[in-house]
């Protein structure tokens, strides 16, 4: 038999030593990949999308009260909702008179067909300072979904106490998505005012025109200045005849203006005690009339009624 030479051996050697190492490097390469797959996990977010709601249609709510027309004023108030539903609704509102509105009423119903008519049943009622729930069928939606809800108001207070008030509204809508803390709002504002009366009202056909006659309100300076606002009611510019600042204040409707002018009119008498007549004045006397073509001056004489 035939020994190996030492340098054989070392041969051996080394060769069996790489491949120890080769091995090794093998299991421990395999042994970190497992662990780092055991260990790394898949992270991502899963989000619902997120309510939102409008109101449409509180404008229409823009009122004035006459002893002539107390109310009931009615007006269509669309409501939506998109996102994931369900979504949970309901109302407020913040005034700037709250006396007063705690006067005027309202009465909220889902509507049913085209239009809203009158108060259903269902309804439910409070006031413009305090309002009542939404009514069954409005409380909650499945966004996106939309539902319509009739708001009537009505004037239940003393002329004598509120005439030449006004409280401007601002309704507030609230949406929540049920099993989260999601919430959206919509809002929007709206006026009520109430004409007063005047005194020793009088008024006269002066020939193609009105006239208007009226004492000074208790305690207001003899310097005081009047004027009227002619307020197409279907929309359109505001004319405007300016008073005496005479104690006896005497308005005039001109016909050159007006006597052909037809239509549906809120007419307003407006108080200023600043000579510039600056900002809006007080309103002391509100009508709604509607003429037909040469009647202004016969229109106009259930002003003082």
């Amino acid at each position: 038999m035939r020994s190996r030479s030492p340098r054989s051996g070392l041969r051996y050697r080394l060769a069996a030593l790489l491949g120890a190492v080769i091995a090794l490097t093998l299991i421990g390469n395999v042994s970190a990949q497992a662990f780092w797959s055991a260990t790394t996990t898949a992270t991502g977010t899963v989000r619902v999308a997120d309510p939102a709601v409008t109101l449409i249609g509180y404008a229409d709510l823009t009122k004035s009260y006459t002893s002539a027309s107390l109310g009931p004023y009615v007006a269509s108030l669309s409501i939506q909702a998109t996102g994931s539903g369900p979504v949970t609704l309901s109302i407020s509102t913040t005034t700037t008179n709250a006396a007063l509105a705690g006067q005027i009423s309202l009465s909220l119903w889902v509507r049913s067909g085209g239009s809203c008519g009158t108060s259903g049943s269902g309804a439910t009622t409070g006031t413009l300072a305090a309002p009542p729930a939404l009514p069954t069928g409005a409380t909650s939606l499945a966004a996106p979904g939309s539902v319509v809800v009739c708001a009537a108001t009505t004037f239940t207070g003393s002329s004598a106490t509120y005439g030449g008030q006004s409280t401007t509204v601002t309704l507030k809508l609230t949406g929540t998505t049920t099993g989260s803390t999601w919430t959206a709002s919509a809002s929007g504002a709206f006026t009520q005012d109430v004409g007063g009366s005047i005194a020793n009202c009088a008024e006269a056909d002066g020939n193609y025109n009105a006239i208007i006659s009226w004492s000074n309100p208790a305690g207001v300076p003899t310097s005081t200045q009047y004027r009227v606002s002619v307020v197409p009611l279907g929309g359109g510019s505001v004319i405007e005849v300016q008073g005496s600042p005479s104690y006896w204040s005497t308005m005039q409707y001109v016909g050159s203006s007006l006597f052909s002018t037809a239509g549906s009119f809120r007419v307003q008498v407006r108080m200023y005690t600043d000579s510039s007549l600056a900002g809006p004045g007080t309103i002391i006397a509100t009508r709604d009339v509607t003429v037909t073509p040469n009647q202004w001056h016969s229109s106009m004489l259930i002003f003082c009624a």
